[in-house]
């Protein structure tokens, strides 16, 4: 099961739509508890991933969406939960 949620997440990660952080957000709201038990490094680098690929969408201007999504407060908010958790 581990796998598979992390599988998931990865694959969000690397879409990075508001939505794909909004579903993660509840991903990990809902299952990191149990991930952080099952694999606690594996969900550090899940936090360290989405980290990463925020300040990438702001520094990089891949497309202007992607400039908006990570400038929104609403996704900025989102990526603070993520990593407090």
């Amino acid at each position: 099961h581990c796998s598979l949620m992390y599988d998931l997440i990865r694959e969000l990660i690397e879409n990075f739509s508001e939505m794909d952080v909004e579903v993660l957000l509840l991903i990990l709201s809902h299952c990191g508890y149990q991930l952080r038990s099952d694999d606690p490094t594996a969900l550090k680098d899940i936090v360290l991933l989405v980290q990463d690929r925020a300040l990438r969408a702001m520094d990089d201007n891949e497309d202007d969406r992607s400039v908006r999504l990570a400038s929104s407060s609403r996704v900025q908010y989102m990526i603070g939960a993520i990593t407090d958790l």
